[in-house]
């Protein structure tokens, strides 16, 4: 089979990013997109998101103990589990075009090596699609936030049972947890948003020319992008 061939089951959509003969070092959007993986960022993107899961997680496990329900940990736990690759997979990941390679698994920053629960779709994200992500995005931030807040309540209403030392701790837990996810967002928005190839995210922060240079690049994309009502500069 020749390398055309090779390419072509790869990438059935004919997208710049996974073609393996693609002249980026002459494209326009150059340095301006992440438009192939980088596997130093991904592991950068791993690092960062790694403190604000294991803090939530710990904290919301220490308010079970504490309170003797553990739906708080089901409930979040069920949503990585279930809805991250319902919801996350099905409203933005399949309009991204690192969701369109041949593999049954993603390749991305985020999601590599989980399965693929969709289509890809090269239309852009509509408002519904929009609104289900502020409120997925909320409910991962909020929800740990809000429960280890219940935590340091309860420590408050029952302090005759408790010390000094598990309120401080409980109040530190919150605060790292805050500051974690404080500086995993900053640093997303800040080197990844501003370069990501999935546009219609309503995080994405690339300049309209470029995404104009990036759609021209590839018809597929471009086509269905026009039919949903976008006109390029």
């Amino acid at each position: 089979m020749n390398k055309s061939n090779v390419n072509k089951d790869k990438n059935p959509y004919n997208i710049c990013t996974w073609d393996d003969q693609s002249d980026c070092d002459n494209c326009k959007d150059n340095n301006l997109l992440l438009c192939k993986l980088d596997k130093r960022l991904q592991k950068a993107f791993m690092v960062l998101f790694a403190p604000a899961i294991v803090v939530a997680f710990f904290g919301l496990t220490l308010v079970c103990i504490l309170t003797d329900d553990w739906w708080y940990l089901i409930a979040y736990g069920a949503f990585f589990i279930i809805l991250f690759p319902v919801i996350e997979f099905g409203v933005l990941c399949r309009h991204c075009p690192y969701y369109a390679n041949s593999s049954n698994t993603i390749t991305c920053l985020a999601g590599s090596g989980m399965p693929k629960t969709y289509k890809y779709n090269p239309r852009p994200m509509n408002k519904w699609e929009h609104l289900v992500m502020y409120i997925y995005y909320t409910f991962m931030i909020g929800f740990p936030i809000f429960v280890i807040g219940y935590g340091i309540y309860f420590i408050s209403d029952n302090y005759s049972q408790y010390s000094n030392i598990a309120l401080l701790g409980m109040i530190g837990i919150e605060l790292a947890l805050m500051f974690s996810m404080l500086a995993f967002n900053y640093c997303l928005n800040v080197y990844v948003c501003s370069k990501c190839v999935c546009f219609s995210c309503p995080w994405n922060k690339v300049k309209k020319p470029v995404v104009d240079e990036y759609l021209k690049k590839n018809p597929i994309i471009k086509e269905a992008w026009e039919k949903s009502g976008y006109k390029l500069g």
